[in-house]
């Protein structure tokens, strides 16, 4: 290289730089940026799917509180603003009061802006007005779940220049829009190749005309729990949108066999010469899915198909199938989903509560088409079979997925009684790509399978993150020696458990906790490079329900040491009282949800999370347990009228609070002119709480969806009605 020429990376086409710089972690891609300012600015314009967590690499998370990392992240974000051009919110904390607007303004070339991770109240028509009029080059937009956005923001984009060039638009569960909205909007958009509509309640048919009408190059469309969703509607998409190949009816309640049938007919019509099958279909409680329809998207036969389907074998090549809590399809449907397609091309297979017949020759038939999918199909990455088939997932089905899905990251099988360590162990041993695993419910796993996926002889290391084994009575602490492995602390340089469920496994002791702590101290020890700091786990989801075993100093020991964990679940455990939630709420701030229902605990653990955990969207302290004296150093030991006060006033993010059972908790309580955010209250059996005291209570949350006072005795079924009327109005 001469003398004052670029250095190799720098003389790289721009977009094979992109692609490099976008593949990089969060933290080497900041270290990238800092090198020179060529460098710089191919960073600065990668198109950020998560800037949260971007600048979280360059955020020193140690140092000041949540509050202070929210406003310097923040801050990087719109310092950065004028190079994003895709922009998701993962986390909502980033987003301070007007904070939409102030990115509107500075993010003049963004092309996508997906609002989904935000809280649902955060974006209203304004916001949405002052985007479109301050983004001139946006072409995708998400505002699932934004409930405050109405057809207001549908008409403004329906008159702005840009709507016409949009491809991508999502509104799930926008439940204020209705036809004069939508029909305005989707009426202006000729290029769109992505829709989303799922559960908007006051759609009609009206609007899957103009879809047909309008959007002729349509090719993934999403209306699950739609009622606009008819055998007349969607013979229109079929006439209307030749070229689809993600569907989505999930839920259709108004959708029948004949109407699906006469879909693939109108289909197979427009397409003349050869039936184009799909990339995607998620049909999950359709009633009307049945073998015989079900073939017949698959296939494009119409007519006897049932006794014709092998004869017409056709290359659809399907990649995603989602089939939950159908009713009426049995292993026919499966064999012709293997039949139908080329080798290897599904990778997500979604059969959740499939409810087949339970002879017993029906129950076979099943385990052999899973079997025969499953030698066909190599190259599924998730799979999903809770509920077990009604008896088809057994040891058997267990090996084919073990001996044939290697690449597999995503596996359930709750609930599947029929699965044992024969076959569990064999999938943790042989599947290393596993990423998230739920055993729930699966009464005849045992350490034995816990060992298999930290197993040191296979070369192969586990990428275990996400773990379920609740209610699998046989997991001892034996499995700990296994599982503290993979909690690795977050310094190291594997990812380690992100989450862990324990629930109902009543043999577990202090020893797990202890080993799993131990595990955090001794990566951080082996792995961190900064002098003074504390260890930190990788763990961000604890569930330890029923665990009557476990004593609160083991629990504290391990909490301190997760400063964040956002989930834990303490329920019913005798011997978690006030001192440890006072521990816990001091060392892990970032808490959003806690469990302590039926724990002896009171006024004391509610002051603590009140002044420690100001994150906190979800909190039962329900049915709780007596604790012996009556203050403790001038505070309550039973939860009264204080605690709430300071829970309500403190905890402002707070959207579902159970208070079930308290029996000190009165009107006073709930007093207050402040709004509130809650969505969902249960108050069950208050004795104490009055129907003016929960008329006051509804009234400061203008967002309550469910108040429950079933058991309160001083109100009664008129009372109650009349609750519900004030929140419904």
């Amino acid at each position: 290289m001469l003398q004052g020429d670029p250095p190799p990376l720098l003389r790289l086409p721009p977009e094979l730089l992109r692609f490099i710089v976008h593949a990089l972690e969060p933290r080497p891609r900041c270290y990238l940026a800092r090198c020179c300012r060529s460098l710089h600015r191919a960073v600065s314009a990668v198109q950020w799917h998560s800037p949260l967590a971007t600048l979280r690499a360059i955020t020193d998370r140690e140092h000041g509180s949540l509050q202070d990392v929210g406003r310097l992240l923040f801050a990087n974000l719109l310092r950065h603003a004028r190079h994003i051009r895709e922009l998701e919110f993962p986390d909502p904390s980033v987003i301070v009061n007007g904070g939409i607007g102030a990115l509107s303004t500075s993010t003049g070339g963004l092309v996508s802006f997906d609002a989904g991770g935000l809280d649902p109240f955060a974006i209203a028509d304004t916001d949405v007005r002052e985007l479109i009029r301050r983004c001139p080059m946006l072409r995708r937009l998400s505002l699932s779940d934004c409930v405050r956005c109405t057809d207001s923001s549908l008409l403004a984009l329906a008159s702005s220049e840009q709507i016409r060039f949009f491809d991508r638009l999502l509104l799930d569960r926008c439940s204020e829009m209705t036809d004069t909205g939508l029909v305005a909007l989707l009426s202006k958009t000729p290029h769109l190749l992505h829709l989303s509509l799922n559960l908007i309640p006051l759609a009609t048919p009206c609007v899957v005309n103009t879809i047909a009408i309008t959007c002729k190059k349509l090719q993934n469309l999403s209306m699950a729990d739609c009622d606009a969703i008819t055998d007349e509607s969607i013979s229109w998409i079929a006439s209307g949108c030749p070229d689809l190949v993600a569907l989505d009816l999930s839920d259709c309640k108004n959708l029948t066999e004949s109407g699906l049938i006469e879909f693939v007919r109108l289909r197979r019509k427009t397409h003349k010469s050869t039936y184009t099958g799909f990339k995607s279909m998620r049909l999950n409680g359709l009633n009307s899915i049945t073998d015989k329809s079900l073939i017949a998207l698959l296939t494009g036969e119409c007519e006897d198909i049932l006794e014709s389907w092998n004869a017409s074998k056709v290359s659809t090549g399907l990649e995603t199938l989602e089939l939950a809590n159908v009713p009426n399809v049995t292993h026919i449907a499966i064999s012709a989903v293997s039949s139908c397609m080329p080798a290897n091309s599904l990778s997500t297979l979604n059969l959740n509560n499939l409810l087949i017949p339970i002879d017993e020759t029906s129950v076979e038939n099943m385990t052999e088409s899973l079997i025969s999918l499953f030698k066909q199909q190599k190259w599924i990455k998730c799979l999903q079979m809770a509920g077990g088939l009604s008896g088809a997932v057994e040891m058997k089905v267990c090996k084919a997925i073990a001996e044939n899905l290697s690449l597999l990251e995503v596996l359930d099988l709750s609930e599947c009684e029929l699965v044992s360590d024969d076959g569990s162990r064999d999938i943790a041993v042989s599947c290393r790509n596993l990423v998230n695993v739920n055993f729930k419910g699966c009464m005849g796993i045992s350490d034995g399978t816990v060992h298999g996926f930290v197993d040191q002889s296979n070369p192969a290391p586990s990428k275990l993150q996400f773990l379920n084994i609740g209610l699998c009575n046989k997991i001892t602490d034996a499995a700990t020696q296994y599982l503290c492995r993979l909690c690795s602390s977050s310094d190291a340089d594997t990812k380690g458990l992100h989450t862990l469920k324990f629930s109902g496994c009543f043999d577990i002791t202090d020893a797990t906790l202890n080993s799993i702590s131990d595990s955090i101290v001794t990566s951080h020890n082996a792995t961190t490079t900064r002098s003074g700091a504390s260890p930190s786990g990788s763990l961000r989801l604890l569930c330890f329900s029923g665990c009557h075993n476990l004593t609160q100093s083991a629990i504290t020991r391990l909490t301190s040491l997760l400063p964040h964990l956002e989930s834990i679940n303490l329920y019913s455990l005798p011997n978690v009282t006030n001192d440890a939630i006072t521990l816990i709420a001091q060392t892990c701030p970032r808490i959003a949800s806690l469990v302590v229902s039926k724990c002896p605990v009171g006024d004391v653990a509610a002051l603590a999370v009140a002044r420690g955990c100001r994150r906190l969207h979800t909190l039962y302290m329900s049915f709780l347990k007596q604790v012996p004296g009556k203050t403790l150093a001038g505070v309550s030991t039973h939860l009264t009228d204080v605690g709430v006060r300071a829970l309500l006033e403190n905890c402002r993010g707070l959207k579902l609070l159970d208070l079930s059972r308290s029996d000190f908790i009165s009107d006073d309580g709930f007093a207050g002119a402040e709004t509130l955010e809650l969505q969902v209250l249960t108050v069950r059996a208050c004795p104490r709480l009055t129907f003016e005291g929960a008329v006051r209570m509804a009234r400061r949350c203008p967002r309550l969806q469910a108040l429950d006072t079933l058991g309160c005795c001083l109100l009664g079924p008129v009372e109650r009605e009349q609750l519900r009327k004030i929140i419904e109005g």
